[in-house]
């Protein structure tokens, strides 16, 4: 993905070309998501990218989960049912990373009066480059399209390897990215109480540790002016 030659010329020193992860071992040999790396802060281990808004499916999933794994169980199984050809096409779709789970921290409600509001968990896998036009319509009606990041945003990254995904080491990343951005240009820009997307390079392979990923989208207006 090419940088505008205006932001070239603002930001040589910050700006990093990327494909796919910038060099993960996984996106040497399977397709990952393209964008461009816009600013990396070294002192405190967090970048911010642009990506090429590239297309996903995922599960439209309604029922509360109440925990990561719940959700995942739940939803990665039928897209990898429409990735091996369980699709109008019967077509087999090639492995990629990462997998993404988007989490809305409190947006469904139980049904009992008075009950705490629940996480949404959204489990997505990106379409390679070669169907990213040509993606197969889905037999199940639960798998939908998605595109993700929306264009009018930008991804504030922070890597981490804690071995297994789960509840406690989502948590512990979050929790360790937004206090990365603290003191930083980005802090203001993202949303204190925002979701979050938990990259996992691993799957469907879970048994290894790997650098995965935590997430934070901000507004792309936001990001690109006052002090950039």
């Amino acid at each position: 993905m090419m940088v505008p030659a205006l932001l070239l010329c603002l930001f040589l020193s910050l700006h990093r070309q990327a494909t796919a992860d910038g060099g993960h071992v996984r996106c040497r040999s399977i397709d990952c998501p393209k964008y461009t790396v816009v600013e990396v802060d070294d002192v405190r281990n967090f970048e911010v990218r642009e990506y090429e808004s590239p297309l996903w499916v995922f599960v439209k999933h309604h029922q509360q989960a109440t925990s990561y794994q719940q959700a995942l169980s739940a939803q990665a199984p039928i897209l990898s049912d429409y990735m091996k050809g369980n699709n109008d096409f019967n077509t087999t779709i090639s492995e990629t990373a990462p997998a993404v789970t988007v989490v809305i921290p409190g947006l469904y409600h139980a049904n009992d009066v008075g009950a705490p509001f629940g996480d949404a968990y959204r489990f997505a896998r990106y379409l390679p480059q070669n169907v990213q036009l040509t993606a197969p319509p889905t037999s199940n009606n639960t798998v939908r399209f998605w595109r993700f990041p929306p264009e009018n945003q930008r991804v504030v990254v922070k890597k981490f390897r804690e071995g297994a995904i789960n509840d406690a080491t989502i948590a512990h990343a979050v929790a360790s990215l937004r206090n990365s951005l603290k003191g930083s240009t980005w802090e203001s820009r993202v949303r204190p109480c925002g979701g979050f997307a938990v990259a996992d390079y691993n799957y469907p392979d879970t048994n290894g540790t790997t650098k995965n990923e935590i997430m934070l989208l901000a507004e792309k207006e936001w990001l690109s002016g006052g002090g950039q």
